[in-house]
């Protein structure tokens, strides 16, 4: 037998000429192939255009935009990503034209003004929607006991948009049940949704969202599951089977790449192409059903992430289970999370889980969070650098 081999290259796409499809013996049809997992084909228009712009080395979010200009990016904004990324004194007192120049933000054009590319304004301007149409989350929630539904819209800078909406989510939707059987001392913490896959979720469908496709970000909140819809594909190598089938994807490719870099710094996302496992692995904790991706063809141009309401907490919500009582929280839980603030006040919450028996990394955020409402915990100072600072035991 005979092996070609081929580096990758530049220069492409490359495509087969009618000589192999009108060859008795090859009879390969012709076009432009593409890999997708161990099978080669002809791609569909969708497939097709991605491979397109792909060569053609085409970024919307590196763009300039067709009307931004520094004026329309917020300087304050600016000034809070610098501090929250620890970025050093000298660069977070520049001017604002000097900070847009250093971040890359901006291009001076021929008449001396200066233009913001796309990411910046997704990143920086106040509402983003004034400038890429439909740069927006909307959660559309099911009005329980009717057929109604309700939207909310989350409309400025990207990366407050992911912040707003979880917060959002932990304030309004997530909710939990502490279980206690009868014949155990031991008690079991079941959430609703695991806020750790809700984050993922969420912040993947903003990072991975074709920003110059008109459509938004939405999330379907309805009785027992929620829906996080796209309206792209994922980049290849990435298709929806690999989403339902793997766990973590090393060669990931990114649409925004400055988005991602960003979001990185900001500790919105960990490491690269490991939201997914996350997302897994916290349904799997919580005995949650497993995450399904639509759509089921290679046709059809969005993207679909289903996560289901945990069944044992949905049957618990719907009847009583005389063999186990049920409580919002448990004070002990919480008192244990206090003192171990004091104790140590840069602890973090994943610190925090692992020296508490039975919960959950999750479980401890909930926690932390319904203690940051109440007002009987703030935390003072950056999200790696910051610290806790308990009411009422300052001094301890």
């Amino acid at each position: 037998y005979l092996v070609v081999a081929i580096e990758q290259g530049s220069n492409g796409p490359y495509q087969t000429n009618e000589k192999a499809e009108k060859d008795k013996e090859i009879k390969l049809k012709q076009g432009r192939y593409i890999r997708i997992n161990r099978d080669t084909k002809l791609p569909n228009p969708t497939e097709e255009f991605e491979l397109l712009k792909k060569f053609a080395n085409f970024s919307f979010s590196s763009d300039l935009n067709n009307t931004a200009t520094i004026d329309n990016l917020n300087y304050e904004y600016m000034k809070e990503y610098l501090v929250q990324t620890n970025a050093k004194q000298d660069i977070r007192n520049m001017s604002k034209l000097d900070m847009a120049k250093s971040m890359g933000l901006v291009s001076e054009n021929e008449y001396g003004s200066y233009r913001a590319r796309n990411f910046a304004v997704l990143m920086f301007a106040e509402t983003p929607n004034k400038f890429i149409p439909n740069a927006h989350v909307e959660i559309i929630r099911e009005v329980v006991g009717t057929d109604k539904m309700e939207a909310k819209r989350f409309d400025g800078p990207v990366w407050l948009q992911v912040k707003q909406v979880n917060r959002y989510f932990e304030d309004n939707i997530m909710a939990s049940y502490t279980i206690r059987e009868a014949d155990k001392i031991e008690h079991r913490i079941v959430y609703n949704y695991p806020l750790t896959a809700f984050e993922e979720l969420a912040t993947n469908a903003i990072l991975h969202k074709e920003y110059d496709t008109p459509e938004y970000v939405g999330i379907y909140i309805y009785r027992d599951r929620i829906s996080f819809v796209n309206h792209n594909r994922p980049l290849p190598p990435v298709t929806i089977e690999a989403l339902n089938n793997n766990r973590s994807f090393d060669k990931r490719q990114y649409l925004n790449k400055e988005l991602k870099d960003m979001f990185f710094s900001l500790n919105l996302i960990e490491f690269y192409g490991s939201g997914i496992r996350r997302a897994k692995d916290a349904l799997k904790n919580n005995g949650s059903p497993k995450l399904k991706f639509y759509p089921d063809n290679d046709v059809d141009n969005y993207t679909n992430a289903v996560m289901k309401i945990n069944k044992e907490f949905f049957n618990s919500s719907k009847v009583g289970n005389t063999t186990q009582e049920t409580t919002q929280e448990t004070t002990n839980v919480i008192n244990k999370i206090l003192t171990l603030m004091v104790e140590n006040p840069r602890i973090t919450a994943k610190q925090i889980s692992n020296k508490i028996e039975n919960i959950t990394f999750d479980g401890v955020r909930y926690h932390i969070s319904n203690l940051k409402k109440s007002g009987k915990i703030r935390r003072e100072g950056s999200t790696k650098s910051g610290k806790w600072i308990v009411k009422g035991r300052e001094n301890e």
